[in-house]
């Protein structure tokens, strides 16, 4: 059993809304899950830690970017004790679907797959694997496309990214796409079903807070520090590297 959950912060009406009208169109049958807020981040266990994080991301993370990671974490232990359902669906609340998405996320041709991406905002190295339909087909990625708005999980996956992202190094979707670390495939369907965009302008009614993705270093960073990012950039650049090799030669 499939089961769709869209992240959403009570207060937010017009995403409320929004996505309503989506899943109309699409005939998705979904709950919305009250969001982590940065209000209610002292009742979940994490480590976000300001020094690791200007190492490994060239800046502290914002409380918004913590509770979005820790709402996509709730919805994963939540499904590792859902005795119902094998995987979840979970989109947040400003993701455009398209009007096929619900027959698409019980396809029998994707049942067996840990970690299926519906959108991403990056292209990436991938390789084609199976179709779908006359429309779609499964591609497995190189690593993810900078994206968590749009995607279906499995128990096992749940289970290793909890493990994983519990040092909350990154924002969520970096961290999640980072397939060369954490060992979970990561596959999509192309084109892809859904799409998001960054909605950083307050007069759109989709706004969101989350962190501007600007990998500035802070006022007063010193030089060792700035040479730390550097050098764990330059890392994962060589695993991105190597992450595409293994997908060219690796049947």
């Amino acid at each position: 059993m499939i089961k769709s959950w869209v992240i959403n912060v009570k207060a937010s009406s017009k995403k409320r809304k929004f996505f309503i009208e989506q899943g109309k169109k699409a005939n998705l049958n979904f709950k919305f899950f009250d969001a982590v807020t940065p209000s209610t981040l002292h009742m979940h266990d994490f480590i976000s830690d300001p020094n690791i994080q200007r190492t490994k991301f060239a800046r502290p993370l914002m409380e918004t970017e913590v509770a979005c990671a820790l709402s996509h974490i709730s919805l994963w232990k939540m499904l590792i004790e859902d005795k119902e359902a094998k995987y979840y669906c979970i989109f947040e609340d400003d993701t455009y679907l398209d009007e096929n998405m619900s027959s698409l996320i019980s396809n029998p041709k994707i049942v067996d797959y840990d970690l299926i991406k519906f959108s991403g905002l990056k292209k990436v190295p991938q390789k084609k694997i199976a179709e779908i339909n006359n429309v779609y087909s499964l591609h497995k990625l190189a690593y993810g496309p900078l994206d968590a708005a749009s995607y279906r999980i499995s128990k096992k996956a749940a289970k290793i990214l909890i493990n994983f992202t519990y040092n909350l190094t990154h924002p969520i979707d970096i961290m999640i796409d980072r397939s060369y670390d954490h060992g979970i495939p990561i596959h999509a369907i192309f084109p892809y079903p859904c799409k998001t965009d960054w909605h950083f302008d307050k007069n759109d009614p989709l706004f969101t807070d989350i962190g501007l993705r600007e990998y500035k270093y802070e006022k007063g960073t010193t030089l060792f520090s700035i040479l730390k990012t550097r050098y764990n950039r330059i890392k994962t650049s060589f695993k991105k590297r190597f992450a595409h090799l293994r997908l060219l030669f690796k049947s």
